[in-house]
């Protein structure tokens, strides 16, 4: 890696694996905006589209700060036409 100038982090993200009957499987993730290894990524997995910002928010139950993360999951039916 040092020999090509690179590092070998990865940018701050979060994995979704997600099933549903009469859908395909969908394994995707999701980078957190701002992260200084967006563009470097050792593995060049970001995309854009797969680029979200943390909004903070509160949680009144237990008292305490949170952060959450907006990302639309989209799954492919297995019925043709469907």
């Amino acid at each position: 890696m040092n020999s090509l100038d690179r590092h070998p982090f990865r940018p701050a993200h979060v994995h979704f694996m997600v099933k549903a009957n009469g859908y395909k499987d969908l394994v995707t993730h999701a980078f957190i905006d701002g992260d200084k290894y967006l563009e470097s990524d050792t593995v060049f997995a970001v995309k854009k589209s797969l680029i979200r910002k943390l909004e903070e928010g509160f949680d009144e139950k237990n008292n305490s700060k949170r952060f959450f993360l907006n990302f639309d999951i989209v799954m492919e039916s297995i019925k043709k036409g469907a």
